[in-house]
């Protein structure tokens, strides 16, 4: 427990991704839950600059991202993506555009011997729905809800890995209870739930 709680301190110390710890570490770090609630983690406030009493640490998910996110809204945010690109000419823009397309109407999986076309969002499991799910999140996230939320201020430290998010909030409870709310009736349009 005690390693996984230096990594954790050194995650939050140097601002990097918490990508490199795994769920089951993240599970045994008091003051962290995958309900999203906030709560003290007086173990890691003797060396993390965040050790103020008003700090709060907090975990957002996403239920279910793969069949909410509708692959209509996902090629949106991915040509909002490109379009905002300068390192890529159209031609191969285009080219990204209509191979997500072609993956998402032709994806099927396999079950004992049957194929499966995927009925509600997009494909899981296939080559490229981690990278776009990635990109449509942002998109929802940054531009379209943010410039809506009160309070993104109080957020101190906001770190995601596609729809799991690790965060230090600086406001009251009551404060972020109205966050999430708001952030979830915003989302809700999108399908984000």
């Amino acid at each position: 427990m005690e390693q996984t709680q230096q990594k954790v301190k050194d995650a939050v110390l140097k601002h990097h991704d918490l990508n490199t710890i795994t769920d089951e570490e993240k599970k045994r770090i008091t003051g962290i839950n995958a309900n999203g609630n906030m709560i003290h983690a007086p173990e890691l406030r003797p060396s993390v600059p965040y050790a103020h009493p008003l700090y709060k640490l907090f975990t957002l998910d996403v239920a279910a991202l793969y069949p909410s996110i509708r692959p209509e809204l996902a090629l949106t945010a991915l040509q909002d993506a490109l379009n905002n690109d300068t390192t890529c000419n159209l031609e191969l823009k285009n080219a990204i555009n209509e191979f997500t397309d072609l993956i998402f109407s032709e994806s099927f999986v396999t079950y004992q011997g049957e194929g499966y076309v995927n009925k509600e969002g997009i494909p899981t499991g296939n080559c490229i729905s981690r990278q776009v799910a990635d990109v449509t999140m942002h998109w929802v996230l940054f531009k379209q809800i943010k410039s809506k939320m009160k309070n993104w201020s109080l957020i101190n430290l906001w770190k995601r890995f596609i729809d799991d998010i690790f965060g230090v909030w600086t406001g009251t409870v009551r404060q972020f209870a109205a966050f999430v709310e708001l952030l979830n009736n915003l989302a809700e349009p999108f399908g984000i739930r």
